[in-house]
């Protein structure tokens, strides 16, 4: 467990906030222990916005398309590493086949559900 030492600049609630935040990335870490920062970036992203392809998502991650594309691609069946992470489902666009969408599996649906819980403080935690 960590140890929550005094902050002369944060109130309470602001540390509660914040034990709430690494409570929640700790839970995605529970799942998934190799992920990275950037990841977890990723699959917030696409849990907040679903359907949207690299080029929105890499504006929203404050990037360019080919590396969110890249964090995209590592979060789906098949990583560049080839490790089956399956968090999200890449499908082509209808409206044009040139360009993909992302969304989350039923699984990490409910993984994010749990964060939410998390961060809302309404689950029992560490």
């Amino acid at each position: 467990m960590l140890k929550i030492a005094s902050s002369d600049g944060l109130v309470p609630t602001d540390t509660r906030a914040l034990i709430r935040l690494f409570w929640a990335l700790d839970r995605f870490r529970e799942v998934y222990p190799k992920a990275t920062l950037r990841q977890v970036s990723a699959f917030l992203a696409v849990a907040i916005t679903p359907g949207y392809g690299p080029i929105e998502y890499a504006k929203a991650l404050g990037t360019i398309q080919p590396i969110a594309s890249r964090w995209l691609l590592d979060l789906g069946a098949y990583g560049r590493d080839r490790e089956d992470l399956g968090l999200l489902e890449r499908r082509t666009d209808p409206e044009c086949h040139r360009q993909v969408q992302y969304t989350l599996t039923p699984e990490e649906d409910e993984l994010a559900r749990r964060i939410v819980e998390v961060v809302r403080g309404k689950t029992g935690t560490h």
